[in-house]
């Protein structure tokens, strides 16, 4: 996995003319795991979003170093939402979607994405219909989906809340086990800052 930074320069966020939280100025380097922990409601998933380009923010996000386009950036920093986001149609569908998009220069590994679905606890098949998948199923299936493009950082917005307490360790090694840099929300503090090697807390602006 090559080498990258994502750095984030004063970052805020505005909303219907209210600032959300006071600006954001951190680092995150591969291999390490950062929790954005702070009050409820003072805008932490939205922050989320803001690092994965997806919300209009304030401040700077970048690579360092740099990819040549938006595309790419969201290929290499990748977002997994609390709420599941399904396509109709398979998981095998809903998985290899990312590699439709010009962006991808892979193609789709059934194997990979087999393996990587029963490291979850989901020993499905790939032809099975997603719409019928549990929350918990679906939200498990989105973390694999953002697996498998190869990112060098993962945006986990309460990657465990719809899980069982099985689930949820198996998506924590997994986690753990991943080569690249991490941002956190969790509404779980002491799960999120035992995940983190640092901390950064978003305070009301």
């Amino acid at each position: 996995m090559k080498r990258v930074k994502l750095m984030v320069d004063q970052l805020a966020i505005t909303m219907d003319g209210r600032r959300l939280f006071a600006p954001l100025t951190f680092e995150v380097t591969m291999g390490e795991r950062v929790a954005l922990v702070g009050p409820s409601g003072v805008g932490k998933s939205t922050a989320l979003r803001a690092l994965a380009d997806l919300v209009p923010f304030e401040g700077d996000v970048r690579l360092d170093p740099p990819v040549a386009s938006r595309p790419s950036f969201r290929r290499t920093v990748t977002y997994v939402s609390q709420a599941p986001i399904m396509w109709s149609g398979t998981v095998e569908t809903n998985l290899a979607q990312s590699f439709l998009y010009t962006s991808a220069s892979e193609v789709f590994d059934r194997s990979r994405a087999t393996s990587e679905l029963s490291a979850l606890g989901l020993d499905i098949s790939l032809d099975r219909d997603a719409a019928s998948l549990s929350g918990g199923e679906q939200q498990r299936v989105q973390l694999v989906r953002a697996l498998l493009v190869n990112p060098c950082f993962l945006l986990l917005d309460e990657p465990t809340s719809a899980l069982d307490e099985v689930s949820a360790r198996r998506v924590t090694d997994r986690v753990e086990a991943f080569e690249g840099g991490v941002v956190l929300v969790s509404h779980d503090l002491a799960w999120a800052r035992d995940m983190a090697s640092r901390v950064i807390n978003v305070s009301p602006a």
